[in-house]
């Protein structure tokens, strides 16, 4: 209920800012501490990301001047972050398309020719990034048609910054993307 509180009355930046990542942060922490369990985190997450996915619903913009599109590559399973970044673009004014965690490379690619998207927005937060990662973000790289810019984020994306930053950009937290 004070997540939700919180959500209502600050600025989406701040809300994930000051109050969503570090409180993922100290969940995270007090189960590498043994004073929380899987399912603590899960709650955590489960409510996040509702109330993430209905702050988004409250900004659709089909006549907006960019139209972004937010996914996961196949292993990703955080989007927190990632639906975080969806809505701060939704609340900037632009359209946004929010497909979620977990999907092959090809299916983010297919998804953005057929989605009419300007800009792919990728999240990586994986702390160790292995061949399985690199080879999905290197097929994204390589098929995502040339009209189409290429941002990522997350504690991962810099990790892929010598894959990314000849074709995109890579952002290190929530202000520079904003």
């Amino acid at each position: 209920q004070e997540i939700a509180r919180l959500a209502a009355v600050l600025r989406p930046l701040d809300l994930l800012e000051n109050v969503l990542m570090p409180l993922l942060v100290r969940v995270g922490d007090d189960w590498e501490r043994g004073y929380a369990g899987i399912a603590h985190e899960h709650v955590l997450s489960s409510t996040i990301r509702s109330i993430l996915g209905s702050l988004l619903r409250l900004y659709p913009r089909p006549d907006a001047p960019a139209r972004l599109l937010f996914a996961t590559p196949s292993g990703e399973r955080h989007e927190i972050g990632t639906l975080g970044a969806a809505v701060l673009a939704a609340s900037s004014g632009l359209d946004v398309a929010y497909l979620g965690p977990d999907l092959p490379a090809s299916e983010i690619v297919a998804s953005v020719t057929s989605a009419g998207v300007d800009v792919l927005v990728l999240g990586l937060t994986m702390a160790e990034a292995g061949e399985s990662q690199e080879s999905e973000v290197r097929t994204i790289v390589r098929d995502l048609p040339h009209d189409v810019e290429l941002w990522a984020g997350g504690r991962g994306a810099e990790r892929h910054t010598a894959i990314i930053r000849p074709r995109g950009l890579v952002f290190a937290d929530y202000k520079s993307y904003q």
